[in-house]
């Protein structure tokens, strides 16, 4: 049994449907493009406080740069479960 309104799905909104199906998954591609370079962007930033933090404040203030290096740490172990977390949970409503 199907639906009464595939009697009416004719060849031309079979072609009409493939095409929007086409772009949307075209503009869905640009965006995660366009999400990996900020992505990318964002790590470098990261990488180049942590090069400052280690050029200026490792010489005279060890004890400053391994609390901050430990904050960074717990925060990154934060985001990081989260993240997980949130996977794990999405994967079991899916399944």
């Amino acid at each position: 049994m199907h639906h009464p309104i595939f009697a009416k799905f004719e060849p031309e909104h079979v072609t009409q449907f493939l095409n929007y199906a086409h772009e949307n998954e075209t503009a869905e591609a640009r965006f995660r493009s366009s999400s990996r370079w900020f992505r990318l962007g964002y790590i470098g930033i990261g990488v180049g406080v942590l090069v400052l933090l280690t050029v200026f404040l490792l010489p005279d203030n060890r004890e400053l740069y391994f609390e901050i290096l430990k904050g960074v740490a717990i925060f990154a172990g934060g985001v990081g479960g989260g993240y997980g977390l949130r996977t794990y949970q999405e994967r079991g409503r899916q399944g």
